[in-house]
């Protein structure tokens, strides 16, 4: 059980980490990022902590990361 588990969640945290890769390939392709795609990637990794409680810390080193990349993002290109 426990094993399905995680490969439900690695299936989900693949799903999200793909979203980011396509978010950030159009952001460096066009130099714009819109604040709703990043409200998106936010949301979605909220979602995966929220859920499965049990995996909080290791979803939030990640989340960590993403509000990173988000914040340098929008740094550099304006949102609209």
């Amino acid at each position: 059980m426990r094993i399905n588990l995680f490969r439900y969640l690695k299936w989900l945290l693949s799903n999200v980490t793909n979203n980011i890769n396509q978010i950030a390939k159009a952001t460096n392709t066009t130099g714009v990022i819109y604040k709703n795609e990043i409200e998106s990637m936010n949301k979605q990794i909220e979602k995966l902590s929220k859920r499965y409680e049990i995996y909080i810390p290791y979803f939030l080193i990640n989340q960590k990361k993403v509000m990173v990349f988000s914040m340098a993002i929008t740094k550099i290109y304006p949102i609209k």
